[in-house]
């Protein structure tokens, strides 16, 4: 599969093992960015701005060091046509009501991700 170096993907999860999971799986087609805080994304985000750089998509556990939706709203003033999805690995429902989204939403990804599912719907939402 060739890369589509035109994309790239910002994977934010403050759990090592399933951001380097992400991240290896998308790697094999996007540029990916990798930050394990909330806080750190945003300062990528920022970043990215500054340099006059885009980013197409932003993957975020929903459970971190900020609420998700300081997040998500951030990343929408500095860019605000970013694609956003979600991943978590747990069990909370609720989590996903205030983001807009629901369990079978086309951008929520229940943890742990099987990789031709993540590649798969990660260019669905980047052709949507």
């Amino acid at each position: 599969m060739s890369k589509v170096k035109e994309c790239t993907i910002l994977v934010v999860d403050d759990t090592d093992s399933s951001r380097r999971f992400v991240a290896e799986v998308l790697q094999s087609v996007y540029n990916v960015l990798e930050a394990d805080s909330g806080g750190r994304a945003i300062e990528l985000l920022i970043e990215l701005k500054t340099k006059g750089l885009s980013i197409d998509l932003m993957l975020s556990d929903l459970i971190m060091d900020i609420s998700v939706i300081t997040l998500r709203d951030k990343a929408r003033e500095l860019f605000p046509d970013l694609k956003i999805m979600y991943m978590s690995g747990s069990d909370d429902k609720d989590l996903l009501g205030p983001l807009g989204i629901s369990e079978d939403d086309r951008r929520y990804l229940r943890k742990p991700i099987h990789q031709k599912i993540l590649i798969n719907r990660v260019r669905e939402i980047l052709k949507s």
